[in-house]
């Protein structure tokens, strides 16, 4: 059953669902027994596919905004980027677990799960996507604070600096600069290294955790 996240969106929901993952997160568990918790049988996991040397990495695109998706869609499907797009934070959550994408790039102001809610459950729950974050709202190509990204992207600015930035993002892992961290030292900023691709296995532990940080959200929020 896929996870149900309209429970979580809106109407200051989400919190609960980034409580529930600190929760889950404190909790030991094996990691047999985290597969146990899907419910399927070890060869319906996805197959770690061998890329070729020049393979581009899989974009996920996610903005509310028609046009934009499919302008994106189309020009980085141009250069070889297999891409795949989603409207809202829902949605994008929906394709993530279905197949995990390496790079993210998200509109931050949307209905239903705003990137602004969208990308600290990426970053708790599948560190190794790379996201690059979007929107008019702020000008020059500097991260918003409080944004949860790896860059920035001011929607109008030319596309060819979003394709120097994928480009960018496109790099293995250990080549690629420190990201921000989403804790701090005594208020002073830590830096943390974006770990590579998880395996087939580890990655369905982390779509497991999302679905049941999701229901202890549930629980919470019906016990208000």
């Amino acid at each position: 059953m896929p996870l149900d996240l309209r429970l979580c969106g809106g109407g200051g929901k989400v919190p609960h669902l980034l409580w529930a993952m600190s929760k889950i997160e404190q909790t030991p568990c094996q990691d047999d027994e985290m597969l146990g918790c899907l419910h399927i049988c070890p060869y319906l996991l996805p197959t770690k596919r061998c890329p070729m040397p020049d393979a581009r990495p899989e974009l996920l695109i996610v903005d509310d905004d028609v046009p934009t998706r499919t302008i994106l869609s189309q020009v980085f499907s141009e250069i070889g980027y297999p891409v795949r797009t989603a409207q809202d934070g829902f949605s994008a959550l929906f394709e993530i677990e279905k197949e995990l994408p390496e790079i993210l790039l998200s509109d931050l102001n949307m209905p239903g799960m705003p990137g602004f809610e969208l990308l600290p459950i990426v970053r708790r729950c599948f560190p190794s996507i790379r996201v690059i974050a979007m929107s008019a709202s702020y000008p020059g190509d500097c991260l918003p604070p409080g944004v949860v990204a790896d860059k920035f992207h001011q929607k109008g600015a030319s596309v060819e600096s979003l394709i120097r930035s994928v480009e960018a993002m496109a790099k293995p892992a250990g080549s690629l600069p420190k990201r921000l961290s989403m804790d701090d030292l005594f208020g002073f900023p830590m830096y943390e290294a974006i770990p590579p691709r998880p395996s087939a296995e580890h990655w369905m532990r982390q779509v497991s955790r999302l679905r049941s940080a999701n229901d202890v959200a549930d629980e919470a929020r019906v016990g208000i």
